[in-house]
Formats: structure tokens, C-alpha cells, sequence
């Protein structure tokens, strides 16, 4: 089980930051974990499935929140990727530089 520090709070993350990032952390390690469970297993495992439809709940809102925040303040947000100049024939996706 990951614990967070308050020390983490210097860091530069906002105090209403740490419950996305725990559920982020919670998350990623459970997804690790179902890797290699077998399905069955996850199936039984009621709590566990609970707090991991919980934690992706609390992050999809969290996420919605800042955008529609942000649009409020008259950013704009766009859900297609960017494009970005491609050889010919690879389908448009963004590249890491």
C-alpha cells in the first residue's frame, strides 16, 4: 500500500491535489496488480473493485471539473489530438519530441 507523506504537499502540489494523485497511485497499482490475477479473482474481490470504480470516478470528476473551470475563465479544450506533421501513409497522431 502506497502512504503519502505530508511532506508531499511541498513538493508543489495543491492540497486538493493529493486525493487525485492517491486514487492515480491506487489505480496504477491495482491495474499492475490485475495484470497478472487471475480474472476470477478479481471477480470475488468486491472492496477492492469498489475503491478502484471509486478512484477512476474521483479522477474522471476531478479532470471534468478543471476543464469546465477552465473554460469558464474562456481557455478552450479540444479532445482531438493535435495535429502534428507525419510521413506518408502513418494515420495523424501526435509525436514525442
Amino acid at each position: 500500500m502506497v502512504v503519502f507523506h505530508s511532506s508531499m504537499l511541498n513538493g508543489g502540489l495543491k492540497e486538493d491535489a493529493v486525493p487525485f494523485v492517491a486514487a492515480m497511485t491506487r489505480v496504477l497499482f491495482e491495474c499492475q496488480l490485475r495484470a497478472t490475477r487471475p480474472r476470477i479473482v478479481t471477480a470475488v474481490m468486491t472492496g477492492t473493485r469498489a475503491q478502484f470504480e471509486a478512484d477512476i470516478k474521483l479522477m474522471t470528476d476531478t479532470v471534468l471539473a478543471s476543464m469546465l473551470l477552465n473554460l469558464s475563465v474562456g481557455q478552450e479544450y479540444s479532445l482531438r489530438p493535435t495535429s502534428h506533421s507525419t510521413t506518408q501513409g502513418e494515420p495523424n497522431r501526435p509525436r514525442c519530441t
